[in-house]
């Protein structure tokens, strides 16, 4: 995530949104319709769960991506049951529209980003100076992944880095948006299903199952080898 800008004159003036930071694509989050977020919108935390190889939280976005727009984002992280060391983090994401307009989502990294070609899925890895991920992508709905530099802006502060953007333009209804990022090898093959009462994800060897509530999703349980 690019953070904020610098402070300054130029931050202060009509310029400020030259600046890729204050953007929303400028952050790890998702646009709907190609729409910046509300400045006034205000999330909230739905629930929050922890176990002895996991952590779970669920946020909801309000009206940031718009009037009408509903986005939930989930987080689970699964530890080992020991030391507690992190092994994998998966996001999952809930997002419906109005008129069920594109969805992008965006993913910044300073590492070396390497995208598997199309024809092999949507998985990847990041390479940084002390340790590289395996991630992978997925939706229930066709999306396409692309690798591409943050545009210019006018702070110029810090490295660019790297976006990993994964577009899906015909969204169904119900989409949700699978993002695994794991420290051990990932065979690229993400299974992402959902229907009126849960929500399955698999991913080498590990089950995140999830129930349907009145508003969102809730993490019912996780099976893993």
């Amino acid at each position: 995530d690019r953070g904020n800008p610098p402070l300054g004159r130029e931050y202060y003036s009509p310029q400020r949104a030259n600046f890729y930071e204050v953007q929303a694509r400028a952050h790890n989050t998702i646009t709907v319709a190609e729409r910046d977020h509300r400045i006034d919108a205000q999330g909230s935390i739905l629930e929050a769960q922890t176990g002895k190889d996991y952590r779970w939280v669920a946020c909801d976005a309000g009206n940031a991506c718009g009037e009408g727009v509903h986005f939930i984002r989930h987080l689970v992280m699964l530890v080992h049951p020991v030391t507690q060391e992190g092994r994998m983090l998966v996001v999952l994401d809930e997002v419906d529209s109005p008129n069920l307009q594109k969805v992008d989502l965006f993913w910044h990294t300073l590492g070396d980003l390497v995208l598997a070609p199309p024809a092999k899925g949507c998985f990847g890895t990041i390479a940084g100076k002390r340790a590289s991920l395996q991630f992978a992508l997925a939706a229930t709905a066709a999306g396409a992944a692309t690798m591409e530099p943050p545009p210019p802006n006018a702070s110029g502060s810090g490295p660019a880095g790297r976006v990993l953007r994964y577009c899906v333009p015909a969204p169904c209804k119900g989409l949700l948006l699978a993002s695994v990022f794991s420290l051990e090898k990932l065979s690229g093959r993400l299974d992402l299903k959902r229907n009126h009462t849960d929500a399955r994800l698999r991913v080498d060897g590990v089950e995140l199952h999830f129930k349907s509530l009145r508003r969102h999703l809730q993490l019912d349980r996780i099976l893993a080898k």
